[in-house]
């Protein structure tokens, strides 16, 4: 079993709330919202042929798809340190 979250790869998930995706893979609750704060900003929109498409967020591990609405929905009845 993986003990540590695959986007900080520093701190044990033991130690913190954590959020797990539908892939089942595991983060910090605080990492999955900073790697959306970074994707929002690196990866927001793509252009193709003119036309401009949202790109869906991909698990950090393992590339499955996953709902951002989701995600913040549920963790909004999480209690943990939403600073960075």
């Amino acid at each position: 079993a993986v003990d540590e979250c695959a986007i900080c790869q520093t701190e044990a998930l033991a130690e913190q709330p954590v959020y797990t995706l539908g892939c089942n893979h595991t983060f910090h609750c605080k990492c999955v919202l900073k790697y959306l704060a970074q994707l929002s900003v690196q990866q927001e929109h793509t252009y193709i042929d003119g036309a401009t498409y949202k790109l869906d967020p991909k698990c950090p591990c393992c590339n499955a798809p996953f709902s951002v609405k989701g995600v913040q929905r549920e963790l909004r009845g999480i209690e943990f340190d939403r600073s960075a």
